[in-house]
Order: C-alpha cells, then structure tokens, then sequence
C-alpha cells in the first residue's frame, strides 16, 4: 500500500471546525502499531474500527474527539468518536467514517418541524431530491459533502420522516429505490449498487473448510408486499417466481406502512423475492484475513464461490453484506445472488413485519 497516495487528501482545520487550538495539526492521527482491532464494514452502514494502542506511540495530548485519523493497515480515513484511558498503558480508540456527522443532525428543510412526508413521482429526478438533503446537512456541517455521480434513474416513493437523521433519511431513501447509500473519498456520498465483482486468482480459493445448512423455513416464491393505507386501502403488489425446483408454492407476507406509493411497491415486490426464492444454503468457511486485504474486499462485492470437492453444494456468485475483521478472527456475511447481479439489503433497514433478514446468509470467517 503506497502511504501516500492513502492519506493524499490534507487536513484542513478550518474545514473540520476545530478551535484554534488545535489548528496547528497538519495532518491526520496516524495508527500505525495497534496492539489490537476490530473493523466493521456492513453493507448501508458507517465504517467503523476500533483499536488499542501503547500510549507510549502516541503523543496523547493529540487525540482528541472529532481529530482525522488514518489507519493504514486498513485504508481507514475517519474521525475519533471514543477514547477510552484503559490503564496507565493502553489507550481506546474508537473512529467513524467522517459521514459520522449525518447520523447526529436531525434532517430539516426549511422549517422547525420534524415530521415530512417525502415524495419523488416520475419524472422527478432522484439527484436532485437528493442533492436537496445534502445541501440541507451541509448548513450545519463542519465540512461540505457533495453528491457523486451516475445517480440511478428515477423509482417513485411516498414515506414519511418523522424526526429523524440526515443519515437515517439518506438510508431509507436509499432502501425506497431498491439502492445502496455509502460514502467515498473525504466528502462525497454515493448512491447507486455499491461494489464490483472481484474476479480470483486461478490458484485462490475463498475456503479452506466448508459446512452447509438450509431449511425451508426462509423459502418464498410467493412474496406478498404489503404497504401503508391510501384512500381506504394499503397499496399492495404481488411477485411470484416463474419456476421452483420444489413441488409446492410457499407464500410470504412483508408488509411496511412506510410504503404509501403504488410504484414503489411494485418496484420492490420482485426485488424482495429475490431474497428469499432461494434453496442455497448457509456457508460457514474458514477464511485467512490476507484475502480480504489481497482484494480489498468491501461490503458490497460480489464473489463467486465454486463447488466445494467434498459436498459438490455450494457453488455461484455471493454478495458481499458485511465484514468484520479483528486482531482475533475474521468474519464476513454473503448473500446468496443466482446471477450475480445486485440483490439489495433490504431487510436490514426496512421495519418490516417478516424476517426478510432471515434469508440472510452467514459466513464465518476464522483467520
């Protein structure tokens, strides 16, 4: 990893809105020698890591809450959001994304209410319905965000805000319009399918060891979505899969009241289906954690997985959802993808009434 081009972007104090005091700092915190770490990268959600050093590596009069950090080891550009004196030796530190910012302000456009109702009908256009939020959170943040590029097209969504974060609004309309919501660079947030397909070295191989287990308790190819009430009735839209290598159907509800526009709904029945009209089975595998940094695998990507020599049941393209990786052991969580095309998360974020996340399938890495 070239140390330069990692941290080439330069600390600005008057930017990150910090006091005279500590405007003499001309760089990030550097964490270079951790005694121990834990790093989380979970598909819609901050980047976090956690570390403990020697105090005797840092100066401790410059690690301060809200101090640009660096940790090379892991390409971690964030902000301090906990110190935690351990003993006499040993300091705690816990960083965020810089994004950390959007999850502490409530959202508000121009008034002092709390409570919105959002709506985007085509041919509305998505970036600037999202560019009008960033620019909402950018009036009172210590630095300004900007909204990337190739915005998707336009999917229609009524729901409604009630006192929420600049963070939870940008995720839930990430999660209305079938999207992944992340951030890149200092200050740009992306909107769109996060991730690549990552494409393996001819002699690698993700497992060493492998165990499966599957149930039907999970299985739909029938997915009754159901949304909030309009004019006397909730909005209510129907996928079934063409075809199922099993004899019967098998038929779910999800329902969310968030959900007030036809469109959407019918947008997002298919998608859920998707989720859960699968018979792959849940993966545990033994991992060494080098392969995440030989690929610098992220929340998000896809792999492909070939059939394993002793069960022949697992085999095809997995979606990266979440990453945790420690100075212990590596875990990571895969999404079963029939094509490999992007199967959003949509469980996670939606307060539905069925355990979409149930469908979610787990990996267990152990370095």
């Amino acid at each position: 990893m070239v140390l330069t081009q990692a941290i080439s972007f330069l600390y600005n104090a008057q930017l990150a809105g910090l006091s005279a005091e500590r405007s003499n700092l001309d760089g990030p915190l550097i964490l270079n020698a951790l005694v121990s770490w834990t790093y989380s990268d979970r598909l819609n959600k901050l980047k976090v890591m956690r570390v403990i050093i020697e105090k005797a590596s840092v100066d401790r009069s410059k690690v301060f809450f809200e101090r640009d950090v660096f940790v090379p080891g892991f390409n971690f550009i964030g902000i301090i959001t906990g110190i935690n004196d351990i003993n006499d030796s040993l300091l705690a530190i816990t960083m965020h994304e810089r994004a950390w910012h959007f999850t502490r302000r409530i959202y508000k456009i121009g008034d002092g209410f709390k409570e919105y109702n959002l709506v985007l009908v085509n041919p509305a256009d998505l970036a600037t319905e999202l560019q009008a939020i960033i620019t909402s959170a950018n009036t009172d943040m210590p630095y300004d965000w900007v909204l990337g590029e190739d915005i998707p097209a336009t999917a229609d969504y009524d729901f409604d805000i009630k006192w929420k974060t600049y963070y939870q609004v940008l995720q839930q309309t990430a999660i209305k319009t079938a999207n992944d919501v992340w951030f890149e660079g200092v200050n740009i947030v992306k909107f769109g399918t996060k991730g690549r397909t990552i494409e393996l070295d001819k002699d690698d191989k993700i497992y060493e060891k492998l165990s499966t287990k599957i149930d039907l308790d999970t299985y739909a190819n029938i997915v009754n979505l159901v949304g909030g009430e309009v004019a006397g009735n909730n909005v209510f839209a129907q996928a079934t899969a063409a075809e199922t290598d099993l004899l019967y159907n098998y038929e779910r509800v999800v329902s969310n009241n968030n959900l007030k526009d036809q469109g959407a709904v019918d947008v997002l029945a298919p998608v859920i289906l998707a989720d859960f009209d699968s018979t792959a089975p849940d993966v545990s595998i033994d991992i060494n954690e080098d392969f995440i940094h030989k690929y610098k695998l992220e929340s998000g990507d896809i792999i492909k997985i070939s059939a394993n020599s002793e069960t022949q049941t697992v085999k095809g393209f997995y979606r990266v959802v979440d990453i945790i990786v420690s100075s212990d052991n590596s875990k990571i969580k895969l999404q079963f993808s029939k094509s490999g095309k992007f199967i959003p998360r949509i469980s996670d974020s939606l307060d539905i009434l069925e355990a979409v996340l149930t469908k979610l399938h787990d990996i267990e890495l152990n370095s």
